[in-house]
């Protein structure tokens, strides 16, 4: 699940696009069984100094991570499935909604 999220786009142009996608990783392979919940993430820059996310900035990109994914599929990607070749000889369902 980590690298399938890792994979799905290509990878930002800044840290915070890259510490976006590694969380990301992290939250998408919660489904796997020996993956816990808790999560840490911390940085150490070349001077030996340390940064970190706390953990009510991790609950907050959890959350919109969360919202996210609820959001619905592209509305004109589902347009051209539902009124394809694919689907129309064999979905009643999809023929009635037109």
């Amino acid at each position: 699940m980590a690298l399938g999220a890792l994979n799905k786009k290509p990878l930002g142009p800044t840290l915070s696009d890259t510490i976006y996608r590694i969380i990301d990783a992290k939250f998408s392979s919660e489904t796997a069984r020996d993956v816990g919940k808790k999560s840490h993430v911390i940085s150490l820059a070349d001077n030996g100094k340390n940064g970190f996310l706390a953990q009510e900035q991790m609950e907050k990109i959890y959350n919109i991570w969360k919202e996210d994914l609820a959001r619905p599929h592209p509305a004109s990607a589902i347009d051209l499935i539902k009124n394809s070749d694919l689907v129309m000889p064999v979905s009643k369902e999809e023929r009635k909604k037109d």
